[in-house]
């Protein structure tokens, strides 16, 4: 798909709205309960934010950090954010208060945009951490921007404050599952060609789609915006996520396009029968594989399916898969490697994914030794992820050296396991996590979803037999309602391997 020739040169998203305020200023933008904002107004909000942090002093990249969930109050802050020359930040709502105060303290933020209530959570004790680190907090209600009187007197004191590189307009906290979270800079202009990339490869215009990911993660704060924006399309805003929220907003909005992650998509394709979802051309999903069952059940609603692998880090997705009308084609690939990556494979046509590019994050605020850690010497970033490259060039993820363990001394990849167990036809889905044995070191535990709510895990077993090596199989098969999942959607492994270890405590 062609892109409008100022699009295609814009180097931030604030110029896509812009542009699209200049051209098609009626357009709706963004939609938010029962308000709809045009891209003039949009523009206009923008502008005011921008205009509130420069009189208060926050510029130069100072830090912003806001506590708010997908809403227009994200959108234009986060667009001000960038013109007013700010860095941004959001923060995970489902933290508790000892984790926003090291957020506030790592990025040395001054100011707060805040909602006292999220998804009906009471945000109030995180507000109240901020406000003891001296971090002054903007409350926000989700109906106007902030009037003058919030800002009355507000001047920031950032003489001798230290500066992230030129150009870097969002920190984005990884998960810390490996320990504390750390603040990856992302560029204006990489999360602009990040966007032009994804709607090349949608193939539509005027992306309208809903937005329901928390705004602490990329996929919240820049890949799920980036699609409407660069096509002059529509985001719908639903403050937290609910399968018959997204169903019900597709419906009554006639979106194009369904995104989100294999685990949120697993929970609306339970309830596609009760909507109708015939606006649908595309669906997108990311940030993990999306098992044989929910690939058939997105191929009755969309006519292609398209999928990404990216991260944090690199902003832009290092693949895209071509939207293929037979969902299947996307079992075992994330398609090919997108042309302004450098991308290789460690051990040539296996091994760790390693990335250089223009879109790579600068590294981690204030940490370079966890910098220096995450790149090659010659510059490449090394993202944990091992992969081979298929025949015609496509990319093929085989697993997480991370979440790699050893049985009996032989590696063990969670992946491959999983895969195996969701071929068996009762299965819809299912996650291995390592847990402690006293003769093997580490044994796999499974947890498995049922396609009926029940299935017979002797049978699996023996299905299991004719697929693995003994050692590759799981001591144990677990049937669960449902798997727990992080802020972002994905599946929360560290949740499993705490409760694998639990149960094989209590079993023996």
């Amino acid at each position: 798909m062609e892109l409008h020739t100022e699009i295609e040169l814009a180097s931030s998203l604030g110029a896509f709205v812009r542009h699209w305020a200049d051209t098609t200023p009626n357009a709706i933008a963004y939609v938010e309960g029962d308000r709809s904002t045009s891209y003039a107004g949009l523009d206009a909000l923008i502008d005011t934010y921008a205009g509130r942090f420069s009189d208060a002093g926050a510029t130069n990249g100072a830090r912003i950090l806001a506590l708010v969930p997908p809403s227009g109050d994200f959108l234009a802050s986060l667009l001000g954010a960038e013109r007013a020359g700010a860095v941004w930040v959001g923060v995970n709502p489902k933290y508790t208060p000892q984790e926003v105060v090291h957020v506030a303290r790592e990025t040395g933020a001054h100011l707060a945009l805040v909602r006292e209530q999220i998804g009906g959570v009471d945000m109030r004790p995180l507000i109240a951490a901020l406000e003891a680190c001296g971090v002054y907090c903007i409350r926000l209600d989700g109906r106007d921007a902030p009037q003058e009187t919030a800002w009355a007197g507000l001047k920031l004191k950032q003489d001798g404050a230290p500066r992230p590189p030129q150009g870097v307009s969002m920190f984005v906290f990884t998960s810390g599952t490996t320990g504390a979270p750390k603040a990856a800079m992302v560029k204006t202009q990489a999360m602009a060609t990040a966007a032009k990339r994804r709607a090349r490869a949608w193939g539509l215009t005027r992306v309208s789609l809903a937005h329901y990911l928390p705004v602490n993660h990329i996929g919240g704060a820049s890949d799920i915006i980036g699609l409407p924006l660069a096509t002059g399309g529509t985001l719908v805003f639903l403050e937290r996520f609910s399968a018959d929220g997204v169903c019900a907003a597709i419906e009554t909005h006639r979106l194009n396009a369904l995104g989100g992650v294999p685990a949120s998509l697993q929970l609306c394709s339970e309830r596609f029968d009760a909507y109708d979802l015939s606006s649908l051309e595309r669906a997108m999903f990311s940030g993990g594989r999306a098992p044989a069952s929910l690939l058939e059940t997105l191929g009755t609603v969309a006519p292609r399916i398209v999928t990404s692998y990216g991260m944090t880090e690199s902003v832009a997705s290092i693949t895209i898969s071509e939207a293929t009308e037979t969902p299947f084609d996307l079992l075992d690939t994330v398609g090919h490697p997108t042309p302004d990556f450098e991308m290789r494979l460690s051990d040539g046509e296996t091994g760790e994914i390693q990335v250089r590019g223009p879109t790579i994050t600068p590294g981690y605020w204030n940490a370079p030794e966890k910098t220096a850690a995450a790149f090659t010497e010659d510059g490449f970033y090394k993202t944990g992820d091992l992969a081979r490259r298929l025949p015609d060039g496509q990319i093929q993820l085989t697993g997480r050296a991370s979440l790699m363990f050893k049985s009996g001394g032989y590696n063990v990849y969670p992946q491959e396991v999983e895969q195996a167990l969701e071929a068996h036809p009762g299965i819809a889905a299912a996650i291995v996590a390592p847990a402690p044995d006293q003769l093997f070191g580490e044994v796999g535990i499974a947890f498995v979803l049922a396609k009926s709510g029940s299935v017979d895990i002797d049978i699996v077993q023996d299905h299991l037999k004719a697929r693995l090596a003994g050692y590759k199989r799981p001591k144990q098969i677990f049937l669960i309602d449902e798997f727990p999942t992080l802020a972002n959607g994905k599946v929360d492994r560290q949740a499993l391997a705490r409760e694998a270890a639990d149960r094989v405590e209590i079993q023996t």
